[in-house]
């Protein structure tokens, strides 16, 4: 069974960015021939197992978003507002070395680093496991 959204880690933003993208490309426009009354289309969700019916209007809608998100937003920045002076170099210190394990076992847990990074969060939550 498909894994339900848990969490912002789990929104894969290049993912629903090419699933929007393929349902964009499906849409046809009404001709003499062809009079779509709704012209809407049915997708199947993977995670939450649900279909849903989307116009293009939709879906245009959410490209529009994912674009002006992804241009727009800025982590280091969300990072910086939240820690105070002397943190920053320790975040900076746990970030550079998170990163060096990223890099070291890049292609041993999946084809990318995200793998490694999924397999990181399986082990941090193994260790504080809730009692």
């Amino acid at each position: 069974m498909a894994k339900k959204v848990k969490g912002f880690e789990d929104f894969n933003i290049e993912g629903e960015k090419e699933k929007l993208q393929k349902i964009k490309r499906s849409f046809k426009p009404n001709s003499d021939q062809q009079q779509y009354t709704t012209n809407t289309r049915n997708e199947f969700d993977e995670k939450t197992r649900k279909i849903t019916a989307v116009t293009k209007d939709e879906v245009e809608d959410k490209l529009d978003h994912i674009k002006k998100f992804s241009e727009e937003f800025d982590w280091d920045e969300v990072l910086n507002k939240n820690r105070e002076e002397g943190e920053m170099d320790e975040w900076s210190a746990l970030e550079k070395d998170m990163m060096a394990i990223a890099d070291k076992y890049s292609g041993k847990f999946g084809s990318d680093s995200y793998g490694v990074a999924d397999a990181m969060y399986q082990v941090l939550d193994g260790m504080f496991q809730k009692k």
